[in-house]
C-alpha cells in the first residue's frame, strides 16, 4: 500500500532563557506560539510547509549568525513522524521513511551567545517542553512546573521557586539549589520523562532519565528543559502505540522516544546521517 508523503515545516528558533524580571514564561510562550513557544531567529527564512520527498535529513547548522549575534545549535526536535510499517517497537532503530498523512514539525533549537538576558549573572534558565507536540508548556493549572530547595539541605525556598515558575530563572550567585520538576502537569498528564541539557555537549540530544531533580551549583549557569510526554493528546496508530518523537543532539546522535501505552521509552540511540537523507 502506498501513502501520500506527509507535510513538514522547518523552523529555526532559539531558547532565550529565563529572566530575573520583565517577561514571564507564559508571555514568552504566547509571543512564540508559532515557533513552539521558542523565539524565532530574526534572520532565518520564514517557515513554509512543504512536502517531504524520500527520507528526513538533519540539516541545521552548528551556528547561525544574525544581526551581530551568533546562535549556537543545541538540539533538533522532530515530532509528528508517522510510523513505518510494521509499527514499532523494533529491536533496532527502523528507517525514518516518511509515509502517511501526519504533519511533521522540525525545530532546530539554538542558544544565543552573549550571556543571556541577565547580564552574565549565573543561574539556571529552565522551562518545560512537551515532546509530544514540540511546544513549551506553561505548566499545571497554576502555571507551575518546579519546586526549588536551597542547597545543601536548606529546605524549600519560596522565592526561588516562584522565580523558576514565573520567569524560568533560578539565580545561583548567592546559593546553590536543587531544582525538582513536577512528575505530572495535571491529573491526565503530561508526565515527566527527563531533563534536557542544552548547554553542555555531549548531553545534547540525550535526556537525563530517572532524575527528576538536578543540583544547580553556586555561581554556575545552566540551560535545561523539563521534558514531558502525553501520548493521549495525539492519535494512536495501533493498539497502545503512538508516533515517535526524535531528539537529535549537537554530536549528531539521535534519541528515539516511543510512547507505548504509558511513559515513553528510549528505543535506541544511533549516529545520524547514514540512511536518513532528503532526496
Amino acid at each position: 500500500m502506498s501513502y501520500p508523503e506527509p507535510n513538514t515545516v522547518k523552523k529555526y528558533v532559539y531558547f532565550a532563557g529565563g529572566s530575573s524580571s520583565g517577561e514571564t514564561r507564559v508571555q514568552r510562550h504566547a509571543q512564540g506560539a508559532k515557533s513552539g513557544g521558542f523565539a524565532p531567529i530574526p534572520c532565518a527564512p520564514t517557515p513554509v510547509p512543504e512536502i517531504m520527498i524520500g527520507k528526513l535529513q538533519y540539516t541545521f547548522g552548528e551556528q547561525y549568525p544574525c544581526d551581530g549575534t551568533t546562535y549556537k545549535f543545541s538540539f533538533q526536535l522532530i515530532s509528528g513522524i508517522p510510523l513505518p510499517n510494521p509499527v514499532w517497537p523494533y529491536t533496532t532503530s527502523p528507517p525514518l521513511t516518511l509515509t502517511g498523512t501526519s504533519f511533521v514539525t522540525d525545530l532546530g533549537v539554538y542558544l544565543p551567545s552573549g550571556g543571556g538576558p541577565n547580564g552574565g549573572t549565573p543561574g539556571a534558565s529552565i522551562d518545560a517542553l512537551d515532546l509530544t507536540t514540540g511546544q513549551l508548556l506553561n505548566g499545571n493549572a497554576q502555571n507551575n512546573f518546579v519546586a526549588v530547595d536551597d542547597e545543601p539541605g536548606g529546605g524549600a525556598d519560596a522565592s526561588l521557586t516562584n522565580s523558576g515558575n514565573v520567569y524560568g530563572w533560578v539565580p545561583t550567585n548567592t546559593t546553590a539549589s536543587k531544582i525538582t520538576a513536577f512528575g505530572a502537569l495535571g491529573l491526565g498528564g503530561p508526565n515527566f520523562c527527563g531533563w534536557l541539557d542544552l548547554l553542555n555537549p555531549p548531553a545534547n540530544g540525550e535526556l537525563l532519565p530517572n532524575d527528576i531533580s538536578f543540583k544547580a551549583q553556586k555561581n554556575k549557569s545552566y540551560y535545561r528543559l523539563a521534558c514531558y510526554y502525553n501520548p493521549l493528546t495525539i492519535p494512536r496508530v495501533g493498539p497502545g502505540i503512538w508516533p515517535p518523537t526524535i531528539i537529535i543532539g549537537i554530536d549528531g546522535s539521535a534519541t528515539f522516544i516511543q510512547g507505548i501505552g504509558g511513559p515513553p521509552v528510549v528505543v535506541t540511540k544511533r549516529p545520524a546521517g547514514s540512511s536518513e537523507e532528503r532526496d
